[in-house]
């Protein structure tokens, strides 16, 4: 297991509640679980300013992840390998698109990453880099012609709506 440096205000912050800090964590203990490394990386995307539903997004799917290894008796940041990595992004193509996969890579890299920044481990390396999941193929739309944008003009002019409240309809 990798050594891992501590805080320094580890020993002052025993748990925060949520009545702190609103809704980012329901309470972090800083015990170096995997599920509290989680709930400190929610709250320093908090203090960076994402928005809500980004936070959210963080806490929902690493919370899957998290479930995900620990039937697997992974309890520490630290115990995580490619090898789950890629067990957990094939199980979930099971019931996801390629988009919704490659999304829950960026959000279990974005966490790893902010870890090794956040601990500065000895003797461990990322194991999203040696992973490579496909980014996703989307097809741009198809643009729209002179003349049906022109309609659509013409109906915010007869209406008297905001051209871009019809655009955006």
């Amino acid at each position: 297991m990798a050594a891992r440096k501590k805080p320094n205000d580890s020993a002052i912050v025993q748990n925060v509640t949520q009545s702190e800090i609103g809704s980012v964590v329901t309470q972090v203990y800083l015990d170096n679980t995997l599920k509290s490394d989680i709930a400190c990386f929610v709250l320093d995307r908090k203090v960076a300013g994402l928005r809500e539903r980004s936070l959210s997004y963080y806490r929902n799917e690493l919370g899957y992840f998290a479930a995900f290894l620990e039937k697997r008796g992974v309890k520490q940041t630290t115990e995580i390998t490619p090898a789950h990595i890629r067990e957990y992004l094939v199980k979930l193509a099971e019931t996801r698109n390629a988009g919704g996969v490659h999304a829950m890579f960026r959000a279990i890299r974005a966490f790893l990453r902010w870890w090794a920044r956040e601990y500065s481990p000895t003797d461990w390396s990322d194991p999203t880099e040696k992973v490579t999941v496909k980014s996703p193929k989307i097809p741009p739309l198809a643009p729209v012609k002179p003349e049906d944008f022109k309609k659509i003009l013409s109906v915010a002019a007869r209406t008297g709506a905001a051209p871009a409240t019809v655009l955006c309809s």
